[in-house]
Formats: C-alpha cells, sequence, structure tokens
C-alpha cells in the first residue's frame, strides 16, 4: 500500500512516521484514512504554551558499553513487597546486580498510571495515561509520613500486607485489585498524618511545576473513581472537560482536598495531586544508585489524557503511529 506524496509530506513535517513493523517481522504501511485522521488531529491542535521546561530527569548517558538485567517490574518481589514488585526492590536489585555482579543497568517496564479504583488492567503497556505514575510501584513503609503512624493504624498496615507477601511467596499470578485496595487503604491512612513543612513546600512546588495538567488528571481521577474509566458512559454533561458543570466538579474536589486531612476520608475526598505528587517523590534516581536505571517509556499520547487536552500539549520530538493509533481505536480514550 502507497502514502499519497501530500499525506506524506505532511506526516513527515508533524514527524508522524507512516510505516511500522509488526510482530511477525514485516513491514507494515499505515492505512491513508488512518494517517489522514492522525496528521488532521495534530495539525488541529493549538500550539504548544510558551516556556515549557523539559522534564527535570532524564536517562544516565553511559560513558562505555555495558551490559544489564530487562525486568517486568511488578513480577520483581521481594519478602517485603506487598505481592508486587515496587520501586525499593527496583533500587535493591539495581545495587544488587551493580555490586555483585558488574552490572551497567537496569531496563524495566512502563510505569504508567492505571485505573484508580479496580478491576485494574493486567498490561502495563495499556495504561489510563502515559504521563503519570502508577502508585502499584509504591513501597508503603518508604513514603516519610509512614513512621508518624499509631500503633493500631501501623497494625492495621501490617494486616493489609501479610497475605500479598504471603502471596509473593507462591507461584500464583499477581492479584493487582487485591494489592490496590491494600495500598490504597494504606495511603488513605498516611495521608491523613500533617505534613511537615518542608513537604509541604515540596508538595506546592509539585503542584506549581505541573500545572493545569495535573489538575485535569486529578480530575479525571477523581470523576473515574465515581462513574469508571471509560469516559463514554459517564453523565453527558461530564465528557466534556471544560463545561461548567465539570468545572463545578473540579472544585467540589478541590475543595475536598484542602479539609480533608481534618476529617475522615472518603471516597469522594481523596486529594489526588497528594498521591501523585507521594508516586513522584518516591521514584528512585539513577544518580543515587550505583547503576542506571531506564525506563521503557512510550510517548505520552492518548488514553485517558486525550479527554484533558494533553494530547494537545505533546512536546515529542517525533511521534509514533503505532502508540498514536490507540487515540482513535482505543475503548478507553477520554477524547477532547
Amino acid at each position: 500500500m502507497r502514502v499519497s506524496e501530500e499525506l506524506q509530506r505532511r506526516a513527515a513535517e508533524l514527524g508522524v512516521s507512516v510505516n511500522y513493523w509488526d510482530w511477525h517481522g514485516n513491514q507494515v504501511t499505515v492505512p491513508d484514512k488512518t494517517l489522514s485522521a492522525i496528521v488532521g488531529a495534530l495539525e488541529a491542535a493549538p500550539s504548544p504554551t510558551a516556556g515549557l521546561t523539559p522534564p527535570d530527569a532524564a536517562a544516565v548517558v553511559p560513558s562505555a558499553r555495558s551490559w544489564g538485567f530487562t525486568v517486568q517490574l511488578y513480577s520483581l518481589r521481594s519478602r517485603e513487597s506487598w505481592g508486587h514488585g515496587d520501586l525499593r526492590d527496583l533500587a535493591d536489585f539495581a545495587a544488587w546486580s551493580a555490586r555483585e555482579l558488574g552490572a551497567g543497568f537496569v531496563l524495566i517496564n512502563p510505569l504508567h498510571a492505571a485505573e484508580p479504583v479496580p478491576p485494574v488492567s493486567t498490561s502495563p503497556y495499556l495504561p489510563m495515561s502515559r504521563h503519570w505514575v502508577s502508585p502499584l510501584y509504591l513501597r508503603i513503609e518508604d513514603i516519610p509520613e509512614y513512621k508518624e503512624l499509631s500503633y493500631p493504624e501501623r497494625t492495621r498496615l501490617a494486616e493489609l500486607s501479610r497475605p500479598l507477601r504471603d502471596a509473593s511467596r507462591k507461584s500464583a499470578l499477581i492479584d493487582r485489585d487485591a494489592v490496590w485496595s491494600a495500598k490504597r487503604e494504606a495511603l488513605e491512612l498516611i495521608r491523613k498524618v500533617p505534613l511537615s513543612d518542608t513537604r509541604h513546600a515540596s508538595l506546592d512546588k509539585f503542584r506549581a511545576r505541573h500545572g493545569q495538567s495535573l489538575a485535569d488528571w486529578a480530575a479525571w481521577c477523581a470523576l473515574a473513581e465515581v462513574h469508571g474509566p471509560d469516559y463514554r458512559t459517564w453523565p453527558a454533561h461530564l465528557r466534556e472537560p471544560h463545561s461548567a458543570r465539570t468545572a463545578a466538579e473540579r472544585t467540589s474536589a478541590q475543595r475536598s482536598s484542602s479539609t480533608c486531612r481534618a476529617r475522615k476520608p472518603t471516597r469522594r475526598s481523596k486529594p489526588p495531586c497528594r498521591l501523585l505528587w507521594t508516586r513522584f517523590c518516591r521514584k528512585p534516581s539513577a544518580s543515587t544508585l550505583p547503576t542506571s536505571i531506564s525506563s521503557l517509556t512510550p510517548i505520552p499520547s492518548a488514553c485517558a489524557t486525550a479527554w484533558t487536552g494533553f494530547w494537545n500539549r505533546c512536546r515529542c520530538p517525533r511521534t509514533c503511529v503505532t502508540c498514536t493509533r490507540r487515540l482513535f481505536h482505543g475503548s478507553k480514550s477520554w477524547r477532547a
């Protein structure tokens, strides 16, 4: 199949590839209809916001040829992880493999965010967002506020983690729903702990740095908790992210987030921004480990964040058709 020269030129200007390799190893040319839809959507997107700064994290460039491990982090379970590999397991494995074996890097699966409530998707390659991080990879005990919990609260967390840790010693499949339900309850307990001045300043800085993108994703999480992850099943007035009714829901969620630490948590009162901040704060820095950590990080594109307009703010220098196709064919897209 040939792509028209004019369409190919427009695609090239946008950095969109017109072909890809399938799993059989065959080169496939994207149909004109699909390519035209992608190019049209990108050409209609507003200009990028001025003053955008690049991410504050980058992979370490190796100075010499090296070898390392490829790891599906969720399966890298230790005796202390809650039935699901986490960032502490990754840090320990990276340090051990470098110190004992001389490994130079660890390549891991994407850590992108899944559904905010069960059922949780089993594949890390079909997330709700490719921009935000999944809380499934948090080690609960590593969150600074954990040490401020009362004895009964720590006892409750031990009860939550015990069956998950026992499951890690068995050959059964990972139960992501059970893991997230337990970690979610644990995080609800931890978020009631008042933040120190330093931690509060860190949260404020995080919210300022990510701005509207963070607010949009947090709004989607709050709505998805109530109405489910597929926006097409939501009440009609919530399907448009910039409608007056949606704005009212956002305001309500923000008010709940600012006061939730003073009252009993409810399903609607969980502050998504603080949870997102907690996830980012627990990501291990490559500079602090004896090996460099790489992550297979696809282009931030469609899925739920398409509803928030994140697609229009994507700064990737090259857009891959295989990732972009989900914007038009993915059943989980929250499209603007």
